[in-house]
């Protein structure tokens, strides 16, 4: 996943909209009036330029004829008069035009949905393990879940957590796609924070197990698509309990699982947070 570069005549402004856009790829944020041009090759450009004045217009055309490369996306986002805004993007070569509300789809429009087939091929493999190895019915030994953690830590390493997601969001079984979520993330996490390859791997397989309980849940009340009942939702809250028994009668460190599953819920409680944001 390659660089976005974000030219804007607000650098607040700007390094606000970056945090939205760096979850998704790494983001750099440039000063329209800065007279030293990006040094990045960018393989997609956003502009945010509220204050369309024709020094403006000058320093965006000149900004892009240096580092926008050929078949490079180009963004404008639209501010104020939206009928000067698009004519302005059509003569400054603007693939597409958005409001800032919109930004985000705009975004995932034109860097190409297209998921990369490498992230297709991981997530393909860890979710056919997930359900031959850990949703089978057949015991889950540690050198089973050993396996599985391995094959998540490499997958997230080999295309990067931003398309491994896309690509395990197109799985239609929602156990599935969480928990190969919450497991990358905790990869992606620990390895960020410089954690040492046992704790990471401690914590990627605390994530991967975290819900192997909800094989005792019928899966007609898993993919239920509306609110559960008093009665299912009771079915639903054995799970975690279920999982546990499952997990240490099969020999997994009690104390191990646990510390685990206490940073997996901080894990997870933060990434909900920092994406409500």
């Amino acid at each position: 996943m390659g660089e976005l570069l974000l030219i804007t005549d607000d650098t607040h402004r700007g390094r606000r909209l970056s945090r939205d856009l760096g979850t998704r790829r790494p983001c750099h944020v440039h000063d329209l009036y800065d007279d030293a041009l990006p040094t990045i090759g960018p393989t997609l450009i956003v502009s945010d330029v509220e204050a369309l004045t024709s020094e403006a217009i000058v320093r965006l055309r000149r900004t892009l004829a240096q580092v926008r490369g050929e078949d490079v996306p180009y963004l404008f986002l639209v501010h104020g008069n939206a009928a000067r805004s698009e004519a302005q993007a059509r003569v400054l070569g603007a693939t597409a035009t958005a409001g800032v509300q919109q930004m985000l789809a705009a975004v995932e429009r034109l860097q190409g949905a297209s998921i990369p087939i490498l992230a297709r091929t991981r997530s393909a493999e860890a979710r056919q393990f997930f359900q031959l190895a850990l949703f089978s019915g057949q015991p889950i030994t540690p050198a089973v879940a050993d396996a599985g953690t391995e094959l998540v830590v490499r997958a997230v390493s080999d295309t990067g957590i931003y398309d491994w997601v896309r690509a395990v969001q197109q799985f239609d079984d929602a156990t599935h796609q969480h928990c190969l979520l919450v497991a990358a993330l905790a990869a992606a996490f620990s390895g960020a924070l410089g954690l040492r390859p046992t704790d990471r791997h401690r914590l990627t397989q605390a994530a991967l197990l975290h819900d192997v309980g909800k094989i005792h849940v019928p899966i007609e009340i898993l993919n239920k698509p509306g609110q559960l009942t008093h009665s299912e939702m009771a079915i639903m809250r054995t799970h975690a309990e279920r999982g546990h028994t499952m997990l240490v009668g099969a020999g997994f460190d009690d104390g191990l699982l646990g510390r685990g599953l206490i940073q997996v819920h901080a894990i997870t409680q933060e990434t909900s947070a920092t994406a409500a944001r």
